[in-house]
């Protein structure tokens, strides 16, 4: 619920969504701490979109007891009965491709896939995100999740389409014990397990982690 340009960030992520008519239900995953404040936002805002606008409440009150970013997945699948494909997009993200066009590469691969940022100097990936590596035909072949000494040029963002049939496999990697706290973390075991491939973009994207990165955005980012 931050503020960049004017609009929140979750407005611009929401106002992206738009264009894509087949969308229904959009659910906003937030804590216990902060519920409320999305109930009230959600309750005003919810007539400038296209969908139904539903907010959950996961239950956690801190750091010590969140459910990670994938154990917040499966919990929105298993508490509104999700059986559908599905579009995931971190809530610190800013960017400018096209939400439609990103629906339309992971249809026409007919698998998952992650939105990709490519990087001129791959050592800016360093520590900070996701790197993944692709083949020629766009499907990740391995997938590191904050190497020191990246292998690819390319980033993992936080936007992702699964398909119906891999929501099984989501089920699967929450019984297998790993980390629930990095989307990445499931990227990888998604790709190890089934067909996944890296749509990649053009135009910004900010991972909005730090001050720094948001004032970056509030000056680069295209409205």
């Amino acid at each position: 619920m931050i503020e960049v340009k004017e609009k929140l960030i979750l407005e611009w992520i929401l106002f992206k969504l738009n264009e894509v008519k087949a969308l229904e239900e959009v659910f906003i995953v937030s804590n216990e701490k902060f519920y409320s404040n999305f109930v009230e936002w959600s309750e005003k805002n919810k007539e400038k979109f296209s969908f139904n606008l539903i907010v959950l409440n996961d239950g956690t009150k801190s750091n010590e007891d969140r459910l990670g970013a994938v154990g917040d997945i499966f919990f929105a699948v298993k508490e509104k009965n999700i059986n559908d494909d599905l579009l995931v997009i971190g809530g610190d993200n800013l960017f400018e491709f096209s939400v439609k066009e990103f629906i339309e590469f992971s249809r026409k691969k007919n698998s998952s896939s992650v939105a990709l940022k490519y990087f001129e100097d791959k050592m800016q990936l360093a520590n900070k995100f996701g790197v993944v590596e692709i083949n020629e035909n766009k499907r990740i072949i391995s997938f590191e999740e904050k190497p020191a000494k990246p292998k690819t040029n390319y980033a993992s963002t936080a936007c992702y389409y699964f398909l119906k049939k891999d929501l099984q496999i989501l089920i699967d990697f929450m019984n297998s014990g790993k980390s629930f706290d990095n989307s990445g973390d499931f990227v990888k075991y998604l790709s190890e397990n089934s067909e996944m491939y890296g749509f990649e973009f053009t135009g910004n994207w900010f991972d909005i982690g730090s001050i720094e990165l948001l004032e970056k955005a509030r000056r680069e980012f295209n409205e």
